[in-house]
């Protein structure tokens, strides 16, 4: 899928890119757009091509703090496929186009390509890399999400900080 518009996509070997192309679905995901909610059901995988997604998570204190944001180069909700359960929520940060894929379609193809399978554990990998386990299960103090971005305050994207330079760590 060379000119799928996603690097992850135009990635892969020509088998893979043949199980998966008849279940993509191109897609204009909306600002703000909830794709899903920490704990919650996932239902469809996201390559965005325009759009950029970003993973976050609640603390109890009403801050947010971002873990990633995934653009053109990658996928969201691969754990799903994977056998997972998300540990954040998606939000659509910048609008644009995506193709969606079932999770029930991407399952199956992982399932018959050992090349898939690898790629997806090692996107996972790549998204979280770096987060030790206490940050992506408990809060900065030992029991929340003390992740690369922080915002202060009710709305999103605003007053973001460096986890480090706040002093957030795990």
């Amino acid at each position: 899928m060379r000119n799928s518009g996603n690097l992850i996509l135009a990635s892969l070997s020509e088998s893979d890119a043949t199980a998966l192309r008849p279940h993509l679905k191109s897609v204009h995901l909306d600002h703000q757009k909830v794709l899903f909610e920490a704990g919650g059901e996932v239902t469809d995988i996201y390559f965005p091509t325009g759009a950029i997604i970003s993973l976050v998570v609640g603390l109890s204190s009403g801050e947010i703090i971002e873990a990633a944001m995934v653009g053109k180069d990658g996928l969201v909700g691969a754990f799903a496929a994977l056998g997972g359960i998300p540990v954040n929520r998606a939000i659509v940060q910048l609008p644009g186009p995506a193709l969606i894929c079932k999770v029930s379609e991407l399952k199956s193809a992982m399932l018959q390509s050992h090349s898939l399978l690898s790629m997806l554990f090692r996107h996972e990998q790549t998204v979280y890399a770096g987060k030790p386990i206490c940050c992506l299960h408990g809060s900065p103090s030992g029991g929340g999400a003390a992740l690369p971005m922080a915002s202060s305050g009710k709305g999103f994207g605003r007053h973001r900080q460096s986890a480090v330079h706040s002093g957030i760590s795990c």
